[in-house]
């Protein structure tokens, strides 16, 4: 174990205590280290879905680690699709319990679903533009210097999109939106 600890720290650039845990069960170790083999994605980034959403589901459902059916080629592919803005996050955990629940292939999951993330920003402008003058109470408040209301605007175009929108794009064009009305 102290081996392999170290070599997830040197190999992966993991801490250690990130490290600790993955190794803490041989089958998660070997999990991780093949999701990571086959992921474009950092092993940090593979080893916040592993400690993160994965355990979660793995915890609920009382299910062993040995006894996971998603193949490391599918997480690794889920993993890229969300660190390359395909998916948003939530999409990307809601593909996840798909996968775990009934296996299949990301990329149909997320086709099928509708669940691809859009940065057109004619598309997403529009959502902001409805969002803007359907709530003018907030856009005063805003104006008048509660500019934490922003997140709630982007909140609000991703309500619109349904979770599509890119929230980078959205926020940036929310920004220049309000920045025009205070004009």
């Amino acid at each position: 174990p102290e081996a392999k600890t170290a070599r997830f720290i040197t190999v992966f650039n993991l801490t250690p205590s990130d490290a600790r845990f993955l190794i803490s069960e041989l089958s998660l170790a070997n999990y991780f280290e093949r999701v990571a083999a086959k992921s474009k994605s950092s092993a940090k980034i593979v080893h916040s879905w592993i400690a993160g959403e994965f355990m979660r589901y793995v915890n609920e459902s009382g299910i062993d680690i040995a006894d996971i059916t998603l193949s490391p080629e599918s997480f690794a592919q889920l993993i890229d699709m969300v660190t390359y803005k395909t998916i948003g996050g939530n999409a990307g955990k809601t593909v996840l319990v798909e996968l775990l629940q009934n296996g299949g292939d990301p990329a149909q999951i997320v086709k099928e679903k509708g669940l691809t993330q859009v940065s057109d920003e004619s598309f997403i402008q529009e959502a902001v533009t409805k969002v803007l003058n359907d709530n003018p109470s907030e856009v005063e408040k805003y104006l008048a210097g509660k500019e934490n209301l922003l997140q709630w605007f982007v909140g609000q175009v991703a309500r619109a999109t349904k979770g599509k929108a890119d929230p980078n794009v959205t926020r940036e064009l929310m920004l220049k939106a309000l920045e025009k009305l205070r004009k």
